[in-house]
């Protein structure tokens, strides 16, 4: 079977892994782009994968391990492998099957980097990738774990649209978006909650008469609440107070 890469490189690894050097030479990494160095690594795992595992591609999504790929003196090229900014690497290994056997590919990014959120939400892992929420993706992925976290909380009194827009305009989403630990989020999209609510929904579940409608509640009652109240106004003793005779 052919591999795109260097011969050079196949040797240098064939001779690392029976101890006759001690590492691979740096520079078959080197003065390359992270894209190229990428590929590289991949194509040197998919053939320590045939000439020394001797896995099948579904084995090898399913139980690779980082001891293994230290058993293939492999880890000097792990990190040369770029993995989607939802995941995490020590965590995605199946992810190196799904780049090298596409077909084993059994579940979308997007279902894997909500399991990645829903990990961090009960505490199996202490904080989300470095660029989860703030590379070009991060937005998108914002918006499906609030889809997520609405399936799996159903906070809503009623299934008529308008309670469940009417929830996103009441002090009871507050909360909820804490709980989901999605209410920095807000602040960073520069969103308010009704916002952030219709843009993570599909273009067939969007209700456009029912966002404008609270949309424009929402304004009325930020404008109303800038209008003094005739209940609040106190008058001084120089106001002057119009009465029909002095029309």
């Amino acid at each position: 079977m052919g591999y795109n890469i260097p011969r050079d490189l196949i040797m240098a690894y064939d001779e690392m892994f029976i101890g006759i050097t001690d590492r691979l030479p740096i520079t078959f990494f080197s003065n390359i782009s992270s894209a190229v160095c990428h590929n590289i690594a991949l194509e040197l795992f998919h053939y320590a994968f045939d000439t020394r595992l001797h896995w099948s591609p579904t084995e090898i999504r399913d139980y690779l391990t980082l001891e293994i790929i230290n058993d293939l003196k492999l880890m000097p090229v792990f990190r040369y492998i770029k993995f989607p900014n939802g995941l995490i690497p020590e965590n995605s290994l199946f992810y190196i099957a799904w780049c090298i056997y596409p077909k084993t590919q059994n579940k979308s990014i997007q279902e894997v980097e909500l399991q990645t959120y829903r990990r961090y939400l009960d505490g199996t892992i202490k904080k989300l990738p470095q660029h989860y929420f703030q590379d070009e993706y991060g937005p998108q992925r914002a918006y499906n774990c609030l889809i997520d976290r609405l399936n799996y909380y159903q906070p809503f009194s009623s299934d008529d649209p308008f309670y469940i827009y009417e929830y996103f305009v009441s002090p009871g989403c507050v909360p909820f978006l804490g709980k989901a630990k999605l209410i920095k989020l807000c602040v960073m999209l520069n969103l308010n909650p009704l916002e952030f609510f219709f843009k993570a929904l599909s273009p067939s579940q969007k209700d456009f008469a029912m966002f404008s409608f609270f949309e424009f509640m929402l304004q009325y009652n930020s404008i109303k609440e800038l209008i003094p109240q005739p209940s609040v106004i106190e008058l001084s003793d120089d106001d002057p107070i119009i009465t029909e005779e002095d029309d």
